[in-house]
């Protein structure tokens, strides 16, 4: 195994054995089976719902029955991104592990850290009957990189944990006690399609070399977003006086990570052609120097070939270049209550465009520190679409995660942490959305959310620090101890 050697040795190995099992979002079911095989495997009680989230339960170490129930909470599913040149299929390939120094990363994908090093964390404490601990509920989601649709349609009821630790965040140097709500919008422009007629060209335009990231929390660092560069660029097209139409668009990237690549089909006269180069070229020189520390590889190159016999009416061409150049996107405000000059108060992200038969699909992620902010990027959205004659409706919305700050288990981790090194963790909020709102929600319990360090989450170059992973099995086994009693 590629992984074998590494510390802690357990984790490692459930880490590895999650990687070689596909768990992209939606395609969960393999990876909750063999939870569910873990548990029989070691005698432990589990459900498994018709979601395919799994909850296991152990009970609590010799003399310390009486101890407070515990909650260690992760999520199954993964964010499958991958370099065009990797030949790769997330629904039944295995990730390709390498140790690079001190990381861990995949070749040419992502790597699948978030979640997985916090789920193979629980696993690994699960099976250790040396370790010391309260009784413990272990539950794992599906479709959190969804829209949180898991821990949304789990009943929760049953589950008595006063205590929940989640490990879906991504340094060791905070703890997590908050987080944004988060709601998707799809907005969707009917489509009357007609024949290309006097226009007799075909221009592909491609949008790429971005560096993209997690929507959430990198939107502070205001990278480029491809839909939007390419919605300037079709503007452009459009301020230069030239005529086209659309004939195709794509985006497939995932709704919670900021686009990196996206191309269109445009259909113009051939008499236009020097002019249409021209303006994108212009546009693109700009942006190119615009997102120079942001983006640095930006690319948009131009491939001209036949036009397609049918295009979009002149009237949808214009809505979708209108919407993707207004649509809400990137950082609205910064969060400043907590000195963390990295916190957004507010983002949404245009993940995905989507050309079905007789519609384009726009698809964005709202987040939101305040319940009444995201009402309000929700209400620009819709006026928007209301404007130009489309359609909009939302899912998924998630609770906020508000701030808790006479927390126990805090006071518990601070100790621990001190115990451990010496020094503690900063608390603060993050504007990732998590699935801690729920469980704060559904079951009263006191949540923290800790992790370890993961760089470039959401992208191919996802990696994630070993060091740091033993850090993260330290610190949950020592809040155990101490919740336990020992």
């Amino acid at each position: 195994m590629t992984l074998e050697g590494l510390e802690p040795r357990r984790v490692f190995y459930y880490f590895e054995t999650l990687s070689g099992i596909p768990r992209g979002s939606g395609n969960e079911k393999a990876a909750s089976d063999y939870l569910v095989e873990f548990a029989k495997k070691h005698g432990f009680p589990a459900e498994q719902d018709d979601s395919c989230n799994v909850i296991i339960c152990k009970s609590a170490s010799p003399g310390c029955e009486n101890a407070s129930v515990v909650m260690l909470q992760n999520h199954i599913d993964m964010v499958c991104e991958k370099i065009p040149e990797v030949e790769f299929d997330f629904e039944t390939d295995s990730l390709s592990l390498v140790v690079d120094g001190d990381v861990i990363r995949a070749n040419g994908t992502s790597l699948g850290a978030d979640n997985g090093i916090g789920l193979a964390v629980a696993l690994a404490i699960l099976e250790d009957d040396t370790l010391v601990h309260p009784p413990l509920e272990v539950v794992c989601t599906v479709g959190e990189e969804i829209g949180l649709v898991g821990a949304q349609a789990m009943d929760m009821s049953g589950l008595q944990a006063q205590y929940a630790i989640n490990s879906d965040s991504f340094t060791m140097e905070m703890v997590q006690t908050g987080c944004a709500g988060c709601v998707y919008t799809i907005a969707e422009l009917p489509l009357i399609w007609q024949d290309s007629g006097s226009l007799d060209t075909g221009m592909r335009i491609i949008v790429g070399g971005l560096v993209g990231g997690h929507s959430g929390l990198d939107t502070c660092r205001q990278r480029a977003n491809a839909n939007k560069l390419m919605g300037r660029i079709l503007d452009a097209l459009r301020s230069a006086g030239i005529t086209f139409a659309l004939a195709a668009y794509a985006c497939n990237n995932k709704d919670n990570a900021i686009a990196r690549d996206a191309e269109c089909t445009v259909v113009i006269s051939s008499r236009d052609k020097e002019a249409a180069q021209s303006a994108v070229d212009a546009i693109a020189t700009a942006i190119k120097r615009e997102h120079e520390a942001t983006d640095p590889d930006f690319t948009c190159k131009v491939h001209w070939g036949d036009a397609p016999q049918k295009v979009f009416s002149q009237s949808c061409t214009d809505k979708a270049v209108t919407y993707l150049m207004l649509v809400p996107d990137g950082m609205f405000q910064k969060d400043f209550r907590y000195g963390d000059p990295f916190l957004a108060e507010s983002s949404s992200n245009l993940g995905r465009v989507i050309l079905e038969s007789d519609k384009l699909v726009f698809r964005s992620m709202v987040r939101a520190n305040f319940e009444s902010r995201k009402s309000e990027v929700l209400r620009k959205m819709k006026l928007l679409t209301g404007l130009l004659g489309m359609s909009d409706r939302t899912a998924a919305n998630s609770p906020t995660w508000e701030f808790d700050p006479d927390s126990g288990l805090l006071t518990v981790l601070h100790e621990a942490c001190r115990e451990l090194s010496g020094k503690t963790m900063r608390a603060a909020i993050s504007h990732g959305t998590c699935e801690c709102g729920y469980i704060k929600e559904k079951t009263g319990a006191d949540v923290i959310s800790i992790g370890p360090e993961i760089r470039h989450l959401h992208s191919p170059r996802e990696e994630v620090d070993i060091r740091s992973v033993k850090a993260l099995y330290d610190i949950n086994v020592r809040i155990l101890e101490k919740l336990a009693g020992k």
